[in-house]
């Protein structure tokens, strides 16, 4: 289990070292950005979510990014459990590659669409109940591919840096919902 997690994250970053290494002489194509955000998961419960990001701007419309979040479910995971089985600890570690469609309208604004793909890794305790009264909590983890889609807006506080509101639906074996605010900052053409 953990040399397929291994070869699928290494399979994912190969596949992305072009679209990141990808930059034109155009300014406003070879910035990119650095993100941190914060918010909740909601569909399986309510639970907070962190998270951060990372990208280039290849095109004037159009930013790749790569985002990595957590999100502590408790006692629900990205399966639904038969009724026998009990969950406690369970986090979700989002790994994916999403793709901002951006409109700016102002200098300030830039409102975006999000369509990604990721790999979603949940870890949980797990008991299965075979005798009533009686539970022994044994660590797992489950590993699925998710889609991200929907939309947010960059708000620039000043030229290089500003804030981000975002609403994310996540797809996978479950579909949840993640409102966050984040903070960005836009990297210089020059930064290495």
């Amino acid at each position: 289990m953990e040399n397929r997690w291994r070869i699928s994250i290494a399979a994912v970053a190969l596949a992305l070292t072009p679209v990141i290494s990808h930059a034109q002489s155009d300014d406003e194509t070879e910035k990119g950005e650095v993100a941190g955000y914060a918010g909740g998961a909601f569909g399986l419960g309510s639970h907070p979510a962190v998270g951060a990001s990372t990208g280039v701007a290849f095109a004037k419309y159009a930013m790749g990014l790569i985002d990595i979040s957590y999100t502590p479910f408790g006692e629900n995971t990205l399966r639904v459990r038969p009724p026998n089985e009990i969950v406690q600890h369970s986090g979700v570690y989002d790994f994916n590659f999403s793709m901002h469609i951006r409109i700016p309208v102002t200098k300030r604004w830039a409102p975006y669409g999000i369509v990604g793909a990721g790999l979603m890794y949940d870890t949980f305790d797990l008991a299965k109940i075979t005798v009533p009264g009686t539970a022994v909590f044994n660590s797992h983890s489950e590993t699925y591919f998710g889609f991200h889609t929907g939309g947010g807006v960059r708000y620039y506080i000043r030229e290089g840096w500003g804030i981000r509101p975002e609403i994310k639906v996540v797809m996978s074996n479950r579909t949840y919902v993640c409102a966050s605010i984040g903070i960005f900052y836009v990297l210089p053409s020059n930064w290495p």
